[in-house]
């Protein structure tokens, strides 16, 4: 959608504006952004991208090893993945499997790795390690 001249793209807020720059915002945290939990119970399991925030609950620290490690999202498609609030255990993912990472990413509470769909994998946008 559009607003005040620019042009808002994607679900987390890739702003273009008029000069071909663009910044990362988001338009309003008050409603905008639709957030899930999604329970890990073993290394097999797949992250669904199915909203803009993906809260994982893992029961135990698990190293994926499910192909893919995130279930294909639409081109374009955003998605921040964070750990449980006072979870002490952690989700690795590791670059393949559907994933193109700079590293491994161990992903716990306070912890936030941002991804994008190009179409066939889900590419590191950035991580945040708290």
């Amino acid at each position: 959608g559009s607003t005040g001249g620019n042009e808002w793209y994607g679900q987390l807020g890739v702003q273009f504006e008029s000069a071909g720059s663009f910044v990362f915002a988001y338009p309003s945290l008050a409603g905008d952004i639709n957030t899930t939990t999604q329970d890990i119970t073993s290394t097999a399991d797949t992250i669904t991208a199915n909203a803009d925030v993906v809260i994982l609950k893992p029961d135990a620290s698990y190293t994926l090893a499910s192909n893919p490690q995130i279930a294909p999202g639409k081109l374009g498609q955003t998605v921040i993945l964070t750990g449980e609030p006072q979870n002490a255990n952690t989700v690795t993912l590791t670059d393949g499997n559907g994933l193109n990472l700079g590293l491994s990413r161990d992903v716990g509470d306070g912890d936030t790795l941002a991804l994008v769909f190009n179409g066939s994998v889900w590419v590191e946008v950035s991580f945040q390690a708290n």
